[in-house]
């Protein structure tokens, strides 16, 4: 549910999932132009509760609230300390994921996609960066949210000439699994990302610039779908993933 005041956009964060909130947040952080403001509504949702409890004065903190986790994250390599914050996250997802039913093989590949996406912002949000990770678990349903107010994918493959937009910029991390260095060993996280995702039933969802790109049934039945949006300053993932029955 949206609303609009003099210059100010308030949306009703309880009618919204947790991909959808994660991308809300990092388009509120650098992509709102001047003279305009963005207001998440819906205090006491679980994810306003994690956000909230989070501690000022540490660089990585990570907080839980029902049944989600939020672990906020500094770019840059952690610190010994960060990454011990950074694998309690990681070993919630998949202690989680096994107490709803899901296989440890399965579990162990979607939290390592977890990882992957993590690192991924040291490796390519640039220095001045603000980021957080996300999961949602419950009876059924699997929600994953990363993102960060970096410097976004085009930027990122600014040394291809032939990457001449955000689309292309995609194209090249998300579906030809191409670095941005160039190395034809490295640019391989999406490809562990969407392994991760191959047999289950799943949507991908990846957004900079002014584009995104994303896919139902990632298990190879589905196509990705390119739209135009409005300019974002970073990058962010999300993925849903649902399985068997639904449980009362």
């Amino acid at each position: 549910m949206c609303s609009k005041t003099l210059g100010c956009t308030e949306v009703d964060a309880r009618t919204l999932q947790l991909g959808p909130s994660i991308e809300l947040l990092a388009f509120r952080r650098r992509s709102i132009p001047l003279g305009a403001e963005l207001k998440l509504m819906g205090h006491g949702t679980p994810l306003s509760t994690a956000l909230k409890a989070m501690p000022s004065d540490t660089a990585w903190a990570y907080r839980t609230s029902d049944s989600i986790g939020v672990l906020r994250v500094q770019a840059g390599h952690p610190s010994n300390v960060d990454d011990i914050v950074q694998q309690q996250f990681l070993m919630d997802i998949r202690k989680r994921l096994e107490q709803e039913g899901v296989p440890k093989s399965s579990a162990q590949a979607l939290t390592g996609a977890a990882g992957e996406l993590i690192d991924n912002i040291g490796q390519h949000a640039g220095t001045q960066c603000e980021a957080l990770a996300a999961f949602d678990i419950t009876p059924g349903n699997f929600w994953l949210a990363v993102g960060d107010s970096g410097v976004g994918a085009l930027a990122t493959y600014s040394a291809m000439p032939e990457v001449q937009s955000a689309r292309q910029a995609l194209d090249a991390a998300v579906v030809e699994h191409r670095s941005s260095t160039g190395d034809p060993a490295r640019g391989l996280g999406f490809r562990q990302v969407l392994g991760a995702l191959r047999s289950m039933d799943a949507a991908l969802r990846v957004r900079s610039g002014d584009a995104s790109l994303e896919i139902e049934g990632v298990g190879g039945s589905g196509n990705w779908v390119s739209r135009e949006q409005q300019q974002l300053c970073g990058f962010v993932v999300s993925a849903h993933v649902r399985w068997g029955a639904q449980r009362s």
